[in-house]
């Protein structure tokens, strides 16, 4: 039979090759390409080649030992490799990285040698067994043939009794080994039921605390029933934090980047199972094999980190979770303070549901704008601290902490030493924050926001709006310094931020398409830009690249499909592969 077969490399076709064995979607195969060996997995099976089979190569082996790719897995990956314009094997690639491949090999060669080692001692002990029935059969025969009451006869019923507890402690010690399997307890005693029927996604608006306290409902009862459960964070560092939020007799397995190979694959494997079990961690967690997915919760569902911008794919982790919870019919819930404009738009149009988890808004009396422009005017700044900052840090009877922007923070530390009452001031930036935050923090203040806003993004009010709601999860008390402070004080609502995104017809009433340029020699990357924007009507050229706004509706895959097909065309004529890149949905 012919199949073809996903490598784990760019490859814009799949590769077909010849199988004795019978072989089935999802397996996995080794295989030679381009003179390498890889492991890849099968996509379809029974190919009818179009070409001279002659040419086709045999597979090198079956790998019966690796998992097998499960189809909600395959499904994820076509959605992927089709959504976001790249090929199935860039996700594959990042769904089982070489690292990831190497420990399951690594784990596949223990087995064997465990599994021989096994085997080994299993016919020891079996030839034992044999030696000491021959010598329990002769003790018997002896005790036989002597005289009742005897010395010697005393003996042997000694010698036998002997023989006797040998034999049973060795056909003990054979039972255990056949029948030795690996059965890891699960993590939560649940009494399966039947698995609920998933409604809308839901928006669960509200504080971080609030937020938590209904995670902690919905995964008790998802545990329950004997489901699974995914909980994303926009990124690794967040993890630690939302896991000290939620109730401590939820069982939860951690799984990010910085886990060790043995502790991701002891994920994926409980996942295989089938067992009820949590998985919390970052963007990634979405490649993993669940196989009775019911809840997905996607934490501060607006940050931008969800995004992944290199390598390909480069999918935004948020809608890729929501299209994971579609192949599983898991329940998928989105909890922000500060929702983003496009689920905002789905709420509206009636696509999601909207529920309140605690106090909901972004406006707070303990926020303070300072414009540090009009401040500056006025002889009101003391380098990158305001005066009116410093009022607020003498008044304030806890702690608090500077958020630095573009500054470095020996430069800050060595003026707030310079001030008294400034010197016991916590210096972090944002990641710092968002990771080690300390608790009980009475003020919080960022001292240059523009650091964080791009007054070039479209998306700038919006985030200016996120990043207040954001904050003001570490303090009841915050003041942004800022020389564009219209964006934070603007009083414009979600409806009037969509509403100018409507008229200008940018995203969420579109889908934004960049293509950027890695080339070296500007002449030829303006030229290749030139030429790009000439070949599909509708091109913004920006700074370094190039920008298409697709209309949502059904012709918009086909578009995509389109315009990745001219970038192919013109690759191709011009000998100019490994230069452009296709960014769907780009960040800013």
């Amino acid at each position: 039979m012919f199949i073809e077969v996903i490598l784990p490399i760019k490859l814009t076709w799949a590769p077909t090759y010849r199988a004795d064995a019978q072989i089935i979607r999802g397996q996995r195969v080794r295989v030679r390409f381009a003179r390498k060996e890889y492991v890849g997995v099968v996509s379809r099976t029974d190919v009818r080649p179009d070409f001279d089979t002659s040419k086709i190569l045999d597979i090198l082996s079956v790998e019966d030992r690796l998992p097998q790719i499960s189809e909600t897995e395959l499904k994820l990956w076509e959605f992927m490799a089709g959504y976001y314009l790249c090929t199935i094997g860039e996700v594959y690639k990042a769904a089982y990285p070489s690292t990831k491949l190497r420990s399951e090999e690594v784990v596949v060669a223990a087995g064997i040698r465990k599994e021989a080692s096994r085997a080994k001692k299993l016919e020891v002990l079996q030839a034992r067994v044999k030696r000491l029935e021959i010598r329990l059969l002769a003790k018997e025969a002896a005790i036989a043939a002597s005289k009742e009451g005897t010395k010697a006869r005393a003996g042997f019923e000694e010698g036998r009794k002997k023989i006797l507890a040998e034999l049973q402690a060795a056909r003990a010690a054979v039972d255990s080994l056949s029948s030795e399997e690996a059965a890891p307890a699960s993590p939560l005693t649940a009494t399966p039921g039947a698995k609920p029927v998933p409604g809308k996604p839901v928006l669960l608006q509200g504080d971080m605390a609030s937020r938590a306290a209904e995670y902690s409902r919905l995964l008790k009862e998802t545990l329950a029933r004997g489901g699974q459960a995914l909980v994303l964070t926009p990124e690794k560092a967040l993890c630690s934090a939302l896991e000290n939020r939620l109730d401590p007799g939820i069982p939860v397995m951690i799984c990010h980047s910085d886990c060790t190979a043995a502790q991701r694959r002891k994920v994926a494997d409980t996942l295989r199972e089938g067992g009820p079990v949590a998985v919390l961690g970052s963007r990634s967690c979405i490649f993993l094999p669940f196989s009775n997915l019911q809840l997905i919760i996607i934490d501060e569902e607006q940050d931008q980190s969800y995004k992944q911008t290199e390598p390909a794919p480069r999918y935004n982790g948020r809608d890729a979770a929501l299209t994971l919870g579609g192949i599983h019919s898991a329940q998928v819930v989105l909890g922000s303070k500060a929702p983003s404009l496009e689920t905002e738009l789905n709420v509206l149009s009636g696509k999601f549901l909207r529920q309140d988890a605690g106090p909901a808004g972004t406006c707070s009396e303990e926020l303070e704008i300072i414009d540090i422009t009009k401040e500056r005017r006025k002889n009101g700044m003391l380098g990158a601290l305001s005066r009116k900052l410093l009022s607020a840090v003498s008044e304030t009877g806890g702690k608090v902490v500077f958020i630095r922007g573009w500054e470095q923070a020996e430069e800050i530390r060595a003026l707030c030493n310079s001030i008294p009452g400034a010197e016991e001031v916590q210096i972090m930036s944002l990641p710092e924050l968002k990771r080690d935050a300390p608790s009980d923090i009475a003020l919080l203040a960022v001292l240059q926001a523009d650091a964080f806003l791009d007054k070039d993004d479209f998306r700038s009010d919006e985030r200016a709006v996120q990043l207040v709601a954001m904050l003001q999860n570490f303090s009841p008390r915050v003041i942004i310094q800022t020389a564009v402070s219209e964006r934070f004080c603007s009083s414009r609502s979600m409806q009037d931020l969509l509403k100018e995104r409507r008229d200008f017809n940018l995203p969420p009433y579109s889908r934004a398409v960049d293509l950027l340029f890695n080339d070296r020699e500007p002449q030829r990357r303006q030229m290749m830009m030139r030429l790009l924007a000439g070949a599909v009507p509708g091109a913004a050229v920006m700074d370094g690249r190039i920008r298409w706004n697709l209309a949502r509706g059904r012709q918009l895959q086909e578009e995509k499909r389109e315009l990745a097909a001219a970038v192919q065309r013109i690759e191709d004529a011009y000998r100019y592969a490994g230069h452009i890149i296709i960014d769907v949905d780009p960040k800013d």
